[in-house]
C-alpha cells in the first residue's frame, strides 16, 4: 500500500462487538506515515475533500482468530478440489500427492502458526507448502494456479459458512476522513450500501 496517513480511534469489533483500538489508514496523494487521533487540528489537508479510509474489522482476539479460520478453511476447500480430482497438489519440497486427509492437518498445522502471526496472507500460507500440477501438467507452485476465481470464490463461501459475513476479507472500508470548519480530523462511518 505504500505510505500512508493514519488515524488511532477505538471502534466496535465487527464480529464480537467489543471495543479495540483501530488503525484507520488512508491516502492523500502526498503520506509520509502520519499519524492522528480524531480531533487533531491538521492544516496539511484541504478542508473541503474526504478520504476513504480502511482498517482491520476485527479486534485482535477475533482477528487472530480469522487468520487461524482462513487456513482450516482453505485446507477444506483445497481437500474438496482434491477429492472431485480438479487439482493435484504434492508438498512444495516433493513427494506424493497429497489427499483431502493430508491437506486438513497441513491446514491445522497451518492454522495453529496464523494465529500466532501479526500479518495475515494472502491468498492462504497453506499454499506456501504446497505445488501443484498446472493445466500443462507441469509441477510448479505459481500461485494462481490453484488459488484460482473458483478456488477463491469457493474459500469465501466456505468461510461465511463458518460465520464470517464478509468471507475471508479482513478490511472495513465504511470510514471516510474529513475536516471539520475548524480543521480537526474526523473519521465517519458511511451507510452500507444495503442501507435504505
Amino acid at each position: 500500500m505504500g505510505l500512508t496517513r493514519c488515524i488511532d480511534m477505538d471502534l466496535a469489533c465487527q464480529r464480537c462487538g467489543r471495543s479495540y483500538l483501530a488503525r484507520i489508514q488512508f491516502k492523500t496523494g502526498d503520506d509520509c506515515d502520519q499519524r492522528y487521533r480524531p480531533g487533531q487540528r491538521v492544516d496539511d489537508l484541504p478542508r473541503d475533500d474526504s478520504w476513504e479510509g480502511i482498517a482491520l474489522r476485527h479486534c485482535p482476539p477475533c482477528h487472530a482468530e480469522l487468520r487461524r479460520e482462513r487456513e482450516r478453511a482453505a485446507a477444506d476447500v483445497l481437500a474438496a478440489f482434491v477429492r472431485d480430482g480438479r487439482l493435484a497438489l504434492r508438498p512444495r519440497r516433493g513427494g506424493p500427492l497429497l489427499d483431502g486427509d493430508a491437506l486438513i492437518a497441513l491446514g491445522a498445522a497451518q492454522a495453529e502458526v496464523a494465529g500466532r502471526e501479526a500479518g495475515l496472507s494472502f491468498p492462504p500460507r497453506i499454499l506456501d507448502e504446497l505445488s501443484w500440477r498446472d493445466p500443462a501438467g507441469a509441477w510448479t507452485t505459481r500461485v494462481e494456479h490453484v488459488w484460482s476465481r473458483a478456488v477463491h470464490d469457493a474459500h469465501d463461501a466456505e468461510m461465511r459458512r463458518r460465520g464470517w459475513p464478509d468471507g475471508g476479507d479482513p478490511w472495513r472500508e465504511d470510514l471516510a476522513i474529513r475536516l471539520d470548519d475548524e480543521r480537526r480530523i474526523h473519521v465517519v462511518l458511511l451507510p452500507s450500501p444495503l442501507e435504505p
